[in-house]
This record gives C-alpha cells, structure tokens and sequence, in this order.
C-alpha cells in the first residue's frame, strides 16, 4: 500500500521542517504539493526521495511531487492540455497506481 500525502503548502520553504515531521510521522511513501512558491533552483530536497517540480512563476504557484527512490518511476510529458490555467506534473508509478497531480488555483464553485 502506498502511503500518499497531498498538501498545499502555501509556500514550502518556510513549511520544510513540518513536511519533514510529516513523512517520517506517517511513513509517506508519495507527496503532492500545491503552491510551493519554489523553482527548481529553491526547492528544498527530501533525503530518499525523487524531486519534480513544476516551478513558481508569474502564470502560475508551483507543484512538486516527492516520491520514494524505492518506488520504481519515471516523469511523463505534458499530457494534453487540461485548460487555462491549470497545473499539471504527471509521474508514472510502476505499479499500482498511478498518480496525476493536477490543480487549477482560485477555482471558484461555478468553474467546476
């Protein structure tokens, strides 16, 4: 069974230490986050895990994904387009399952 966290993050740098507290608590095997506010350059690293991030810029808040070296995977192309303004970092798992982080920030009832 894989052990999955999703959280968004509201800025991950100044979150690190209680993601840390976090996987090793819970024994997450996968983490998704939103609005990381992060590039490639400042993303912090988790010891054991594969980093993908989708960099913080103008048009957009930032995903990563954080998934254990154990776990035998590998990041995807950019699946077709889900809209304007939606985030998109697709991971393959080999095995069961597989895992799609998608978000569309400030998406208000009546978008959905």
């Amino acid at each position: 069974m894989l052990r999955i966290l999703q959280w968004n993050i509201c800025g991950l740098r100044g979150n690190i230490n209680s993601l840390k507290e976090a996987v090793v608590k819970e024994e997450i095997d996968v983490v998704h986050l939103q609005e990381t506010l992060t590039t490639d350059e400042t993303t912090p690293k988790l010891q054991g895990f594969e980093h993908y991030t989708l960099p913080h810029s103008d048009e957009r808040r930032g995903l990563t994904t954080l998934i254990k070296r154990s776990i035998p995977q590998e990041l995807l192309e950019q699946p077709t387009p889900c809209g304007e303004g939606v985030e998109v970092l697709a991971i393959k798992i080999h095995r069961p399952p597989s895992i799609q982080h998608i978000q569309k920030p400030k998406v208000g009832a009546g978008s959905l």
